[in-house]
């Protein structure tokens, strides 16, 4: 097991704490150490859109290369357009759709080329 960094550019103005559970960061304090931010910073700071995040991660190490152990958790919202859209504009290609749909069991086929499926979703977490 070892420990990285992923830049993240963020979508929208977000308030740290915000950050936190998509990318599943147990402890704040993480949060603030990979961007050197002072441990007495307020988890309602906001983030300007654009900015870059460095979001920590643990990992697996193999063949030189370090693995993602888990991906991030998204809850569906109105407007989601599909896995692609989810990776690209949510996370920023931080994970990509072809991760979310190995992870959630799916394939491209059942999203009718990558978008969600024709049944409701909003609400649903991948």
């Amino acid at each position: 097991m070892c420990r990285s960094l992923v830049d993240y550019v963020l979508e929208n103005n977000t308030v740290l704490s915000a950050i936190q559970s998509p990318f599943q960061i147990k402890r704040f304090h993480d949060l603030l150490g990979a961007n050197d931010f002072s441990t007495s910073t307020s988890p309602n700071q906001t983030r300007l859109a654009k900015q870059r995040i460095k979001i920590p991660f643990s990992c697996r190490c193999g063949n030189g290369t370090g693995v993602n152990d888990k991906l991030p958790v998204h809850t569906v919202k109105e407007g989601d357009v599909g896995l692609y859209n989810i990776a690209y504009e949510t996370f920023s290609n931080v994970v990509t759709y072809l991760e979310f749909a190995k992870f959630n069991r799916q394939n491209e086929k059942m999203g009718i080329d990558f978008c969600l499926p024709e049944n409701n979703l909003v609400g649903s977490t991948i």
